[in-house]
């Protein structure tokens, strides 16, 4: 379900790009299933013209015009090129996406780009081998962060692990130590003045926490806060009992 939600939040950063084409695309939820709902577009295997396919065996960058294009719109949401592959081929190439993304040069000669689940780094937990796949950075978070970040930090695509690893270590530092605490401070002396239920995942998107932090907010929230605290006990409870 994560995976169909991440496609979804990279498309919707793509869908403003001039002259890059997405498919639409919909997320029908019902009774813990997930369907996700796409356009078929005029591509095809021969039509591929940057990322990979096939788990980076192959990685394209093939037309320079569709480089740009995609240089533009990494700038634009805070994304950092770097080379992509797999070193076990030895094949690699400079993207400003992840690696696995697909860009094509569609048979009507259109620009399209898809595949859009990982744009976003990872958030550097401490199983982050593990979950890069699905626990990523809010967009708001990238957009707004120092400096842009890899999308293919932590993964066995990123020709540059080091130093895109620390930056997404540093960044993620950065979101536990100074942005989650802002946010509860905002919170304790503005919560009487909102619907919490309503607004707290709104609020936090935008402030750039992830839902999934949750509890540390609530861990910065001042213990003789019961107010709060129950507030957002009942709205961790509640979205568990969810999934």
């Amino acid at each position: 379900m994560k995976a169909g939600g991440h496609e979804l939040k990279g498309l919707m950063r793509y869908s403003g790009i001039q002259q890059l084409r997405t498919p639409l695309m919909a997320l029908i939820d019902y009774r813990g299933f997930r369907l996700v709902a796409m356009s078929r577009l005029p591509i095809n295997n021969s039509t591929l013209v940057y990322g990979s396919a096939d788990a980076g065996e192959h990685v394209h960058a093939d037309v320079e015009e569709f480089n740009q294009l995609m240089m533009l719109a990494a700038r634009k949401i805070n994304i950092k090129g770097h080379l992509c592959g797999r070193k076990d081929y030895n094949n690699y190439k400079t993207l400003y996406a992840p690696c696995d993304i697909e860009g094509h040069v569609g048979t009507d000669g259109e620009f399209y780009v898809l595949d859009l689940a990982r744009v976003f780094p990872p958030t550097s937990d401490h199983d982050v081998r593990r979950s890069y796949l699905f626990k990523h950075f809010r967009p708001e978070f990238v957009r707004s962060y120092k400096k842009p970040l890899s999308s293919d930090a932590f993964s066995k695509f990123d020709g540059e692990a080091d130093v895109n690893n620390a930056e997404v270590a540093e960044a993620t530092e950065y979101l536990f130590q100074k942005l989650i605490p802002q946010f509860s401070t905002w919170l304790e002396n503005n919560f009487t003045n909102l619907n919490l239920p309503r607004q707290f995942a709104e609020l936090l998107h935008r402030y750039g926490v992830n839902i999934r932090y949750s509890g540390l907010v609530l861990e910065h929230v001042d213990t003789n806060n019961a107010e709060l605290r129950s507030l957002l006990i009942h709205e961790m409870l509640a979205r568990v009992a969810k999934n």
